[in-house]
């Protein structure tokens, strides 16, 4: 059955060209790509006359074509050295999209805390990553979570166990190298009770071409947890880069995010935190230096869902 021909929006259509539905031996998952796809088919794109997107007009993305990669490009150490962050403790690196072992690095990890590709930690996490995975950010109207989740195959773990503070920071760097492409980078980030650590979030290009970004981080911080999540978005001054994260704050957590926005000719950023549980601290702070025809949208929800939050 094809997958495209119940498309609402013809942008849509555009960028399921192709699609092959990810297969996965964990049903849970499957079915969640599938409610996606089914949802993706189903949506429209938001336009200026929708309130949340007033001030945000996609129509320059909408009329370019963009596929997935199918390829990881063989790129050495060196073609990424200036983006590395020397004092981090783990990197994983995705290359337009995809995942690149050799230039990764998570060899120097303390007990406790786990960096890994989403594929490979799923073998080991499925239960707990079950739980979290494509269940903060939600699909149900939003047409670019929904092409995230349906195009879900890999992505950032990390995950810090019950009572372990991890002051050295983990680096997800995404490098894209290519023109007309489309990535859908996925990040998991979780925190167990009593735990610490630091996330950057870096997105960067070796090239001035014209692709497209479409970024989901899902934060699950437990009780008395602290995580302190930094986005760099520097991508090329041609390129869109639209992402949602989402964020959930048991009792004591805190969360602080640190937003910096220097790339993209249009970027979005969607940023819900609810505090699920008493007494959660968010903190969002953010800096965008951009200019000519650049865009940068920050769109925040903070939800106080349980009394006593900051």
């Amino acid at each position: 059955m094809s997958t495209v021909a119940t498309a609402r929006h013809p942008y849509i259509e555009a960028l399921l060209k192709g699609y092959e539905p990810p297969h996965s031996p964990l049903a849970w998952l499957d079915a969640r790509r599938s409610a996606a796809l089914e949802r993706a088919n189903a949506l429209t794109v938001p336009t200026t006359r929708d309130e949340e997107w007033r001030f945000t007009d996609i129509s320059p993305l909408i009329k370019l074509p963009f596929q997935p990669a199918t390829d990881v490009p063989q790129l050495a150490l060196t073609d990424v050295s200036r983006y590395l962050v020397s004092e981090a403790a783990a990197r994983l690196v995705f290359v337009d999209g995809l995942f690149a072992p050799e230039l990764s690095e998570t060899e120097a990890l303390p007990a406790g805390v786990r960096v890994s590709n989403l594929a490979e930690g799923l073998k080991y996490d499925s239960a707990l990553i079950e739980r979290h995975l494509a269940r903060h950010v939600r699909f149900d109207d939003n047409v670019f979570a929904a092409l995230n989740t349906c195009h879900l195959r890999d992505g950032a773990l990390v995950r810090v166990a019950k009572d372990q503070v991890h002051a050295a920071p983990v680096h997800l760097l995404f490098v894209s190298t290519r023109p007309e492409i489309a990535a859908y980078p996925r990040c998991l980030v979780i925190a167990e009770a009593g735990s610490g650590c630091t996330v950057i979030e870096d997105y960067v290009a070796l090239s001035d071409g014209v692709y497209f970004n479409n970024a989901v981080t899902e934060i699950a911080v437990a009780a008395n947890a602290r995580v302190r999540h930094v986005k760099l978005q520097r991508e090329s001054l041609a390129s869109f880069h639209i992402a949602n994260c989402a964020v959930s704050l048991a009792k004591d957590a805190a969360y602080a995010s640190h937003t910096v926005t220097l790339g993209a000719r249009l970027s979005r950023h969607n940023l819900n935190v609810v505090q699920d549980g008493e007494g959660a601290d968010a903190r969002i702070d953010g800096l965008a230096l951009i200019s000519g025809r650049q865009l940068a949208d920050t769109h925040t929800l903070l939800d106080h869902a349980k009394p006593n939050g900051k």
